[in-house]
């Protein structure tokens, strides 16, 4: 009510019959944001124009309630505010008349944003926004993810289903500016790059376990991720690059596993360059709420997932896998092969080494 009194006062807004509108003549900067000429655009394109506006393009501030609608008294009547007003008005009062980065959906730019800028500049005289992050769309199996076509999957089911890491890694996969496409091959393909990062994670606290007395961190290897936090500094400077971002911390996994340090158990220098790239990841993972769950944990929960995904019986899995060690055991090698066999045409490799974790499901 404060915020639109002060507009009216500023001659920036008018009032008709309770409803109060803002008066977009008053303001020269109005299509900035978007790039919209208002000569350009067809008035009335959507909806009916109300001919007792000043100009069509007039929004509302505050509309006098309906019957049964919420209401509070104010200066032109009981009524509620307008849509635009709430934003610049929560901005204003918590965060001051100019912010730093406000964000949205592609969607929002016209006339939504648009509006809060002529609001909120037309108030202070000041600039409203320093910087505007609008995304684009998510497509759902091949189509725009909309409640009007009813091809929808709500943020909780999808972390219900699958993960809500999966959910963050997906979204941090791809530039924000960039259309996300989802179907479940994708998904898919989400899990598997999930699964390379938490293994080497898990191979990173292996190796960590080794006589390391003596031993640095190979040189090499640290001169690397320093050249990497130089890329990720630079993709997350240039608009909040986050595919870039993860590219360069596939760089510094892959080059971790280049090393092969599982099979350097006497190199003293084994341990400390594993922990050299696990708490360089981890540090990323805590920027992002990612790579902060036990890797061999995570991984055992993606192979549920995986599982569920790809219809395949936990309990033949485990069937066939209990069967291959108790051959195993016996040396009846060829009826471990065979056993082996069977598990790959399920998609299934088995785990030799390892108590808590037999088998997993292949990621490729």
């Amino acid at each position: 009510i404060d915020y639109v009194a002060d507009l009216v006062e500023k001659k920036k807004a008018y009032v008709i019959d309770g409803e109060v509108f803002y008066s977009i003549d008053t303001f020269e900067g109005y299509g900035k944001l978007s790039g919209k000429k208002l000569e350009d655009l067809e008035a009335g394109q959507r909806v009916e124009v109300d001919k007792r506006k000043q100009n069509p393009f007039d929004f509302v501030l505050w509309k006098p309630s309906k019957a049964g609608e919420p209401s509070w008294e104010s200066p032109w009547g009981a009524g509620r505010p307008g849509w635009h007003i709430e934003c610049s008005a929560m901005i204003h009062s918590i965060l001051g008349e100019t912010i730093d980065i406000h964000g949205g959906g592609i969607d929002l730019i016209f006339p939504h944003h648009e509006n809060e800028i002529a609001q909120g500049e037309g108030r202070t005289g000041r600039p409203y926004c320093n910087h505007w992050i609008h995304n684009e769309f998510i497509n759902l199996k091949g189509e725009k993810m909309s409640k009007s076509l009813g091809n929808v999957i709500t943020g909780r089911s999808f972390m219900d289903e699958y993960h809500p890491e999966i959910l963050k890694y997906m979204y941090l996969s791809v530039h924000y500016r960039t259309v996300l496409g989802i179907d479940e091959d994708k998904i898919q393909g989400f899990i598997f790059a999930l699964s390379r990062i938490y293994h080497a994670m898990a191979a990173a606290e292996e190796v960590m376990t080794f006589p390391g007395e003596g031993g640095k961190a190979n040189q090499k290897f640290v001169q690397l991720l320093g050249q990497l936090d130089k890329k990720i500094q630079k993709a997350l400077n240039d608009d909040f690059n986050t595919g870039e971002m993860m590219a360069s911390l596939f760089e510094g996994v892959r080059a971790f596993n280049a090393l092969n340090l599982l099979k350097k158990a006497k190199d003293p220098n084994s341990a400390p360059t594993a922990k050299a790239f696990l708490e360089w990841i981890k540090s990323y993972g805590k920027l992002m709420a990612l790579f902060q769950e036990p890797p061999k944990d995570f991984l055992m929960s993606l192979d549920e997932i995986l599982l569920k995904m790809k219809n395949i019986s936990r309990d033949e899995v485990e069937g066939l896998v209990g069967q291959r060690e108790l051959a195993r055991e016996q040396k009846d090698w060829a009826k471990a092969d065979e056993l082996r066999d069977r598990l790959d045409a399920l998609g299934i490799s088995p785990v030799d080494g390892d108590p808590r974790r037999k088998w997993e499901v292949k990621k490729a």
